[in-house]
């Protein structure tokens, strides 16, 4: 237990540390108002991330937890698909919403300069936001012992197996 600490902790360091080197590479690279207007678009991002998930994660954590408990290991697939499917839905919706009113989103969440290159900036981050929203559910999800293994099959379908 206390080599993961270790571990958990270094990794925590490593990224505040890079984190920080990624600020002032942007700083000095779009300079201080885009970089400003970036760092705002991306508070913004992770904001939308996070309602865009729409709770699924929580939801899956309980619901994996108690079929496991419970020995319905059969009902974990579909809880996963029927947790994932919202959450495609909202975020679809959502990167779509950003990417046609970017320049309204700018004009309201943006206290200063150049709108434009926030709503450059917002337009470039929207596709992304689909994947994340997905990715940042199915974490939570797998997270309990469970992987996704591809099998050759004539429905395409994955199968989870316990770890």
């Amino acid at each position: 237990m206390a080599r993961g600490s270790t571990i958990n902790m270094a990794g925590a360091g490593i990224s505040g540390a890079l984190g920080f080197v990624l600020s002032v590479v942007l700083a000095r690279g779009l300079g201080v108002d885009d970089a400003g207007i970036f760092f705002e678009v991306v508070a913004l991002y992770n904001i939308l991330e996070v309602v865009g998930q729409a709770g699924a994660p929580s939801g899956l954590v309980r619901m994996i937890a108690r079929d496991r408990a419970v020995g319905q290991e059969a009902d974990v697939r579909p809880a996963i698909w029927i947790a994932t499917l919202p959450v495609l839905v909202v975020s679809t919706a959502m990167g779509l919403f950003c990417v046609a009113a970017a320049p309204w989103i700018t004009d309201v969440v943006m206290q200063g300069g150049d709108s434009a290159v926030g709503v450059e900036y917002l337009r470039t981050l929207a596709p992304f936001m689909i994947a994340s929203t997905l990715a940042g559910t199915l974490a939570r999800a797998f997270q309990f012992g469970y992987r996704i293994i591809g099998k050759a099959s004539l429905d395409g379908g994955f199968q989870l197996k316990p770890v």
